[in-house]
């Protein structure tokens, strides 16, 4: 039979993805707002308008929303972002593969006790 399964390193993993929810919250939050403050800036600032209109939705998504104005750079915070995501992800993994292997333990151990 193998050994106990280590519950403090399930512990550790579940603070983790706790850190990480409240981490990716927070850049999903910083990345709205900071789309937000773009729009509202390109609609009514007349030095991003077009031929003297505000440029259209469809033209501020493709461009000022992907790269970001002035001092904002959404690249970066988008970047930022997938990096947590995929922290995330993967300790969402990992604390899925520690739940089966507690359940093989869990059947290893309810086996060994049949045979005996």
């Amino acid at each position: 039979m193998t050994d106990t399964p280590n519950m403090e390193e399930m512990y550790r993993i579940v603070d983790k993805i706790k850190e990480l929810t409240m981490e990716y919250g927070k850049l999903q939050l910083k990345l709205s707002a900071a789309r937000a403050a773009i729009i509202n800036k390109v609609m009514s600032d007349t030095n991003y308008w077009i031929k003297g209109k505000p440029p259209s939705m469809s033209f501020i998504e493709k461009t000022y929303l992907v790269n970001g104005i002035d001092n904002v750079n959404l690249i970066e915070i988008m970047k930022e972002k997938e990096n947590v995501k995929s922290e995330l992800d993967y300790n969402k993994m990992l604390f899925e593969i520690k739940k089966l292997e507690v359940e093989i333990w869990r059947t290893q151990s309810a086996n060994q006790r049949a045979l005996t």
